[in-house]
């Protein structure tokens, strides 16, 4: 149980104001906090490691470079999505006993998530922003200028798992402006899904960043 039925009509009825902290603290722990620790494990931990962990010398050639990365991302766009399934099926019984934001955060962890696993797969080995891992265990981390692609990136999936929500709990936009949002990040990530050459150069960019 989230609390006591008083403290529980409060918080079904939350009216998200700048000046009533209880409330604002109530909303950040019980609706934005774990879409947003999701969002940084499936959108940026998840693709890091999994293009860390390439072997390029047995991957391409067995299958084509262009094919075998497009399904490395859409791999990680999969595992994002299954690992957000539970999460998401939790907002959603939330948010229909009358928790304000949560069906809010359903499209965000269900399309937008993993519409940014795919995308921060793809800009992680396009500008190899990891080093390979070659031995188990040992994982090493490399400081670019292009690593700001992934940040802004991050940056705007935490702006929208935290201000979507937020807006709807106020009664302002309510789950369509998630769904929009939602949708616009996979509008985004179409391209990657359905074409090879972006994948292609990808791959041969991880060659040339060292990656055997």
């Amino acid at each position: 149980m989230l609390a006591l039925k008083s403290d529980r009509d409060y918080l079904f009825t939350l009216p998200v104001r700048p000046r009533d902290l209880g409330g604002f603290m109530a909303f950040f722990l019980v609706v934005a906090f774990a879409p947003m620790y999701s969002a940084i494990f499936t959108a940026t931990a998840l693709p890091t490691a999994f293009v860390g962990l390439e072997r390029p010398w047995l991957a391409f050639t067995s299958l084509e470079p262009g094919s075998y990365m497009r399904s490395s991302g859409l791999t990680t766009f999969a595992q994002s999505l299954i690992l957000n399934v539970p999460l998401a099926l939790s907002y959603a019984v939330l948010g229909l006993i009358g928790v304000p934001g949560c069906l809010a955060v359903v499209p965000l962890l269900l399309i937008m998530v993993p519409s940014v696993a795919l995308i921060s797969h793809f800009l992680t080995a396009y500008f190899v922003l990891t080093p390979q891992i070659k031995f188990e265990g040992l994982a090493t981390t490399r400081v670019s200028g292009k690593q700001v692609f992934v940040f802004l990136l991050l940056m705007s999936v935490m702006f929208s798992t935290f201000t979507v929500p937020l807006l709807s709990a106020s009664g302002i936009g309510g789950p369509m402006l998630s769904l929009y949002v939602s949708i616009a990040f996979l509008a985004a990530a179409l391209p990657l899904m359905l074409t090879r050459c972006p994948w292609r150069r990808a791959a041969l960019n991880l060659v040339e960043g060292g990656y055997s």
